[in-house]
């Protein structure tokens, strides 16, 4: 199977190639002309040159492609309105517009957790009907406007499956979507301080491959027209800062005196925890059972993904005091 992919320079899309090549797949990727592409260096694909706002070069991938998959969203908290209208919402409807006269059968929308607004203090899931949006941010309101986009081209018969990761984190590059990498360089490098008073308000951290390999499962399992969320543990930001602080040998009640991941708190300069202190101003906690259920998706306890980060940028240099 042919697989013509969006956003595959990105953190998950990076992951998402690899293991689609993993699966035998040919994969072709759409890429801007600034798009740092090293991270596919020994990934044999075959690239397009271009951007969501250029049809011809979406339709020009498109061909002979037996799936796609529009994994290109914007999710930055601190871009303008404007870019995220035109990448959230105006990219998706340029991407289904082309798959749907070329006749793709096979199309799948990686969108976001966000796009469902918070969980208000209980486990949501993808079944749940829209919240009101007069308090979602410019973000989360963009994301909205792309899922009502992606439900218009599902009725109308475009053979269409949309998935909602959660926060994702593990190996990859430092992109703005690797928020927990970017928290544990930054408290590393001693320019974080201790985590935000967050109350017991949750996030959903999910694994980065597992998601990878969960939407590889609904491009091929996926029921068309069907939703499901890629999510993983559900924690607290003190319950995230136990289990990195186990990893890490270090206390969150007494900091050690010298030496150690804790020393290197001391000097900061910059608040790495603001993006999420701004997600987790209302409850982020979400159930993937459906994908569990009908997709077989996993995804491990964060424990051990948390380990295998923290490994993973200990290797690269990239945890450096």
């Amino acid at each position: 199977m042919a697989v013509f992919v969006t956003g595959g320079t990105g953190f998950l899309g990076q992951s998402l190639v690899r293991t689609l090549r993993a699966r035998g797949r040919e994969v072709r990727v759409l890429v801007r002309p600034r798009s740092d592409t090293r991270g596919l260096e020994s990934e044999r694909i075959e690239t397009f040159l271009g951007d969501l706002d250029d049809p011809p070069a979406l339709r020009a991938g498109m061909r002979r492609a037996e799936a796609v998959v529009h994994a290109a969203i914007l999710a930055d908290s601190r871009a303008p309105r404007a870019a995220l209208e035109e990448t959230n919402v105006r990219g998706l409807r340029n991407v289904l517009d082309a798959a749907l006269k070329l006749g793709i059968p096979r199309v799948l929308y990686v969108s976001s957790h966000l796009a469902l607004g918070p969980s208000r203090g209980e486990v949501a899931d993808e079944s749940r009907p829209p919240l009101d949006e007069r308090n979602l941010s410019d973000r989360e309101r963009s994301l909205r406007a792309a899922d009502r986009i992606a439900a218009t081209y599902a009725s109308g018969g475009l053979p269409l499956t949309v998935v909602y990761p959660t926060v994702l984190y593990g190996p990859g590059p430092l992109r703005e979507s690797n928020l927990v990498s970017r928290l544990l360089t930054a408290l590393f490098a001693g320019r974080a301080g201790a985590p935000p008073d967050c109350g017991d308000r949750r996030w959903s951290l999910a694994y980065v491959e597992d998601v990878a390999a969960g939407v590889c499962r609904a491009l091929d399992r996926g029921a068309r027209g069907d939703r499901y969320l890629l999510g993983g543990e559900n924690v607290s930001v003190p319950g995230f800062w136990r289990v990195l602080s186990a990893i890490l040998g270090g206390s969150p009640g007494r900091p050690r005196a010298s030496g150690g991941f804790w020393s290197r708190l001391a000097g900061r300069r910059e608040d790495p925890w603001r993006e999420i202190r701004d997600l987790l101003r209302r409850d982020r906690a979400f159930s993937s059972a459906r994908a569990q259920e009908r997709l077989g998706y996993h995804c491990r306890p964060l424990r051990e993904g948390l380990s295998r980060t923290v490994e993973w940028l200990g290797r690269r240099g990239l945890l450096v005091s």
